[in-house]
C-alpha cells in the first residue's frame, strides 16, 4: 500500500491502481477528506523512485480512461507535487523544473492511455460512482401539496460541466440518467 505525506499535512493513501507491475505506475490516492489525486511513477532507477501527484476529480480520471485527455494534461491541470523515495528516505521535491514544458519527468504530450476495448470498464464503473468533496445545494418545491427536494451536486474541481442526473418531472417523479 502506497502512502504519501505531503508538505501541507495531507496524507494520501493508495485508492485504485490503473496500471502497474511489481509496483503501481498509474494510480489514484485519496486524502483524509476524500479528495482524489492522480499519481504517476515517472522514475524507478538507482537514484530512487519518483512520483508526480496532482489533485484531480473522478470526472477528470474518467476523461483519462476514455482517452479524452492525456496523462500529462491531467497532471498539469491542478495543484501538483513531486515525491522522491531513495536511500535517504522519502521527501517532497519542490523543484519547479519538474513541471516545465521540457521536463524529463512529465509524460510525453501525446501520452494517451489508448486502452484496449473494455480494458478500463471496471475502473470506469468505479469512478462513475466515486464520491468526492462537492458543493451541495438543495431546493425545496411545493407542488400540488407534495414537497420535492431536488439535490444538485457540483464537483468543485471538475473542469467542465457534465450532469450525471437531471430531474424530469413526470407522473412518477423519476430521477433519470
Amino acid at each position: 500500500m502506497i502512502r504519501f505525506e505531503l508538505d501541507d499535512n495531507r496524507i494520501l493513501t493508495e485508492d485504485k491502481i490503473l496500471f502497474g507491475g511489481a509496483y503501481p505506475i498509474l494510480f489514484t490516492c485519496k486524502d483524509q477528506s476524500g479528495r482524489l489525486y492522480y499519481c504517476v511513477c515517472c522514475q524507478n532507477n538507482e537514484d530512487g523512485r519518483r512520483w508526480l501527484i496532482s489533485e484531480t476529480t473522478a470526472g477528470s480520471i474518467l476523461r483519462l480512461l476514455r482517452n479524452e485527455v492525456t496523462s500529462r494534461e491531467l497532471l498539469l491541470e491542478s495543484l501538483h507535487w513531486s515525491v522522491i523515495s531513495n536511500e535517504q528516505g522519502v521527501k517532497m521535491d519542490n523543484d519547479p523544473h519538474i513541471w516545465e514544458e521540457d521536463s524529463r519527468y512529465l509524460p510525453k504530450k501525446d501520452s494517451f492511455l489508448e486502452p484496449d476495448e473494455g480494458e478500463f470498464d471496471e475502473e470506469i464503473r468505479y469512478y462513475t460512482g466515486f464520491t468526492s468533496p462537492q458543493k451541495i445545494a438543495e431546493y425545496s418545491f411545493n407542488e400540488n401539496k407534495i414537497d420535492f427536494i431536488v439535490r444538485i451536486t457540483i464537483d468543485m474541481n471538475y473542469k467542465g460541466f457534465n450532469t450525471e442526473y437531471e430531474y424530469i418531472p413526470d407522473s412518477n417523479d423519476l430521477w433519470v440518467a
